[in-house]
């Protein structure tokens, strides 16, 4: 871990980061079974892959994080790239939906601690 992770590591409170992980997780999955009730543009399969992938992926990042896995550096940037993925779908499928919305908030926030904490 380099010094700027390492102050970032500090400075983000273990919880926070849990907490941060935790919710983009539970939007993911949230938004994952309300798009694949909805028409066709919500239901894209490439769309509804990547809120599985994200939800299920910061599932098991946040169990890493709180088990300190030597495996964290490498999952947390596959995280980050995950979301940031899953972000840009939400917004492409419907900017102004709320839930969208939020988990591509969501998505977005994720994806910037994971790429500044490994």
């Amino acid at each position: 871990m380099n010094e700027l992770n390492s102050y970032y590591h500090h400075r983000l409170h273990r919880y926070d980061f849990i907490q941060l992980v935790d919710q983009c997780h539970s939007l993911c999955h949230q938004a994952l079974e309300y798009c694949s009730n909805k028409d066709d543009k919500y239901v894209d399969k490439k769309h509804l892959d990547l809120l599985a992938d994200c939800a299920e992926l910061c599932r098991i990042t946040s169990r890493l994080f709180r088990t300190r896995s030597q495996f964290l550096p490498e999952i947390g940037l596959m995280c980050a790239e995950i979301c940031e993925n899953c972000g840009h779908s939400c917004r492409a499928i419907d900017e102004s939906d709320v839930l969208l919305n939020a988990c591509q908030k969501a998505c977005k926030k994720c994806a910037l601690v994971c790429r500044t904490l490994f």
